[in-house]
């Protein structure tokens, strides 16, 4: 609800902080990562998958494609849209898709995989990185 009053022209500082923090998850936290792999046709613009997420660890999900412009969605499980990202960094040319995800509680989430305007066809690879919470002192 907070990214949608994001003026415009500072959107792109939020991308960008995502991504030092995907970085700062790799470089000081232990992972567990899970790939799927699936394939969009005319028949079939969406794919859902369903993934068990723990509350408090964070996850960053990657939907990448060689083929077409991804569209990521990620759900509760009633269908409610938590987090949707089209394009890590239009600017440069990354239209491959990233959302970083803090669950509030455990539970089963979609992930929806999808194309810009629902016009892509091809095959999509996403990757689930979910990532150890710090110890407290």
């Amino acid at each position: 609800q907070r990214e949608a009053k994001i003026p415009p022209q500072e959107a792109d500082r939020l991308t960008d902080a995502e991504g030092r923090l995907t970085e700062l998850f790799e470089a000081t936290r232990k992972k567990d990562e899970t790939r799927l792999q699936g394939k969009l046709t005319g028949a079939k613009t969406e794919v859902v998958h369903e993934v068990k997420l723990t509350a408090g660890k964070p996850a960053v999900i990657e939907m990448q494609s060689k083929q077409f412009d991804t569209l990521l969605q990620l759900k509760d499980a009633k269908g409610k849209l938590l987090a949707e990202n089209d394009d890590i960094d239009f600017a440069n040319k990354n239209l491959n898709s990233r959302i970083l995800f803090i669950p509030k509680e455990d539970g089963v989430y979609r992930i929806v995989a999808t194309s810009f305007q629902q016009t892509g066809r091809g095959e999509y690879e996403i990757i689930i990185r979910q990532y150890n919470p710090t110890k407290s002192k």
